[in-house]
Order: structure tokens, then sequence, then C-alpha cells
């Protein structure tokens, strides 16, 4: 009996800017393997101001993967690895130091909207963070409600924080 697998693309944003940063994202991207997810891409990593707080500064990095969850399965191990790292959610909310942050950006080119869930990312293109490791690996992709390229929506954001490739201490 054959049974056909539906693979499923999201694009992912993982921070961290508690502890060792590098160290968190490393973890995620082997936590995504060990649940069968297949990252197909990785940007670089940039640090860059906190957006809406202040704190020390994050190390993002976008990732494509390709996985047999759903969008929903997707975020409750994206949550399941965020603790796992230590994350703690305080909710009183609001913007926080994280040792590790995962966001689902992109899933397919589907949009969601759920009660725990919305996709695309409802404010990516508000955040120069996001919107750079992005641009690196998919400059061309349209966002599927805005209609607009990654890089158009580089180039109109109005987010003039500064992100810059990180180079770690030797």
């Amino acid at each position: 009996m054959f049974h056909n697998k539906v693979i499923n693309s999201a694009v992912l944003l993982s921070g961290s800017n508690l502890g060792n940063r590098v160290e968190y994202l490393t973890f995620a991207q082997l936590e995504l393997l060990q649940a069968g997810a297949s990252i197909l891409k990785a940007s670089a990593l940039y640090e860059s101001e906190a957006w809406g707080f202040e704190s020390s500064a994050f190390v993002n990095q976008v990732l494509i993967v390709e996985t047999e969850l759903s969008s929903d399965q997707l975020l409750q191990l994206l949550q399941v690895i965020e603790k796992k790292a230590g994350r703690k959610r305080i909710p009183t909310s609001g913007y926080a130091a994280r040792t590790l942050d995962l966001d689902i950006l992109f899933f397919n080119n589907q949009i969601i909207e759920t009660a725990d869930l919305t996709i695309p990312h409802p404010r990516l293109h508000e955040r120069r963070f996001t919107l750079m490791p992005l641009h690196e690996i998919m400059p061309q992709y349209k966002h599927p409600v805005l209609q607009q390229t990654v890089e158009t929506m580089l180039a109109k954001c109005p987010d003039m924080g500064k992100v810059e490739p990180f180079i770690a201490a030797l």
C-alpha cells in the first residue's frame, strides 16, 4: 500500500538574545531535523537591536524547511523546542528577552488565520531583522497577502534599526 505523504514548505525565523545565541539557533536546527524536517536553505546569521523593547542584541536566521507537519503541528513543535531551550513565556506578554524565538513566516503559499496562528506572519514586512535574512535567500518571493516581493518589502520597510551580518568572536 502506497501512502502519499504531504510535504509542506515553511519559512521560519529563529532568533536569540540571551546566553550563547548561536548555540540556541543551532539547537533549534538540530531539533527540527530530529523531528523529521529537512532544512533546504539557511540564511547567514544577522545581529540586530532588540525590536519593541530595550534589551541586548538578537542574532537571527531564516530557514526554509520541508515537513510533513501541518501548520498547527509545526507551531506546537516550535513551542516545544523553545521550551526545551529554556524559553519562559510570560502571559502578561509584551516583548521580552529570550533564549530562543521561532516564528513561522510563511507556510506553503497559504493564508492562515486561526486563534493561535496567523500566516504570513503579520508584522514581517515591518521588521528589517526579518526581511534582511529573508531577502538573502528568497528576494523574489511574493507575500501572499501584500502581493509584494521580499525585495520590495525590504526597500519600503519603515524599520531603520541596525541589522548587520553577525561575525562571531573567535
